[in-house]
């Protein structure tokens, strides 16, 4: 027998915390001038709108990376990669925002079971 839970975070992107992010990333290595370019990519970000000759406020966010850009699900990815390190029952498949937890076994209940417990793990977060 055979289970999955398919989780598809809605605005993923848009709830990265910056200094979490960049705490993992001097973890992974991310050090000196990689870091401080990395630091720019994702921190001093400033967003506005121009209409004709009018131009909005900047704004400026601590949660969010940028979307369609090449490093925007890099940083995503990396934010969310220590999800493997749960102590959860299901084989967990990363892809982006889109994440995969599947699970083996001989009866149905238990397979159930632990889809259940590694729910309430992952609502916990």
């Amino acid at each position: 027998m055979a289970g999955g839970i398919f989780l598809d975070l809605a605005k993923a992107f848009d709830t990265v915390d910056h200094k979490i992010l960049l705490n993992k990333l001097n973890k992974y290595g991310f050090l000196g001038p990689v870091y401080e370019w990395l630091e720019s990519n994702i921190a001093e970000r400033f967003f506005y709108v121009t209409v004709s000759n009018a131009c909005s406020s900047k704004y400026s966010s601590v949660l969010e990376v940028p979307q369609g850009s090449v490093l925007g699900p890099l940083f995503f990815l990396l934010y969310i990669n220590d999800i493997g390190k749960l102590n959860l029952h299901g084989r967990v498949i990363l892809f982006v925002d889109d994440t995969g937890l599947f699970y083996t076994g001989l009866d149905p209940q238990s397979i159930l079971q632990e889809m259940q417990l590694d729910m309430n793990i992952l609502s916990g977060l």
